[in-house]
């Protein structure tokens, strides 16, 4: 019995330690669909809700392409975001953001 908890505890430990090291797809999407959110909450004060969600547009999918640790709970992502907005219309576009791993979670520092 003895073996099996420590088993249990090892893998464990194994797949925690895996969960660790950068934001995921979906912490990343998170984040740029809460920023949206943002986004569109001050343009409602100016033109309405109705409106803004409009030109604001929508995010249909986000990739992650490839994350590095640039320091200390921080990493730089390569990522691609298919939406679909006013006058541009649906495409897909690459960019670059920076993450901020911190005591709420995930934050955006900057994004290119």
């Amino acid at each position: 019995m003895r073996k099996f908890v420590a088993v249990c505890i090892s893998l464990s430990a194994l797949l925690l330690a895996g969960c660790s090291g950068g934001p995921s797809e979906g912490d990343i999407e998170k984040l740029l669909r809460a920023e949206q959110e943002k986004t569109v909450a001050s343009m409602a004060a100016l033109i309405g809700e109705k409106k803004a969600k409009q030109m604001a547009g929508e995010i249909h999918t986000v990739t992650k392409k490839n994350c590095a640790e640039s320091s200390d709970n921080t990493y730089i992502c390569e990522i691609s975001v298919d939406m679909e907005a006013p006058l541009v219309g649906r495409k897909t576009q690459d960019a670059k953001v920076t993450l901020i791993d911190g005591d709420n979670g995930w934050i955006i520092s900057s994004a290119e």
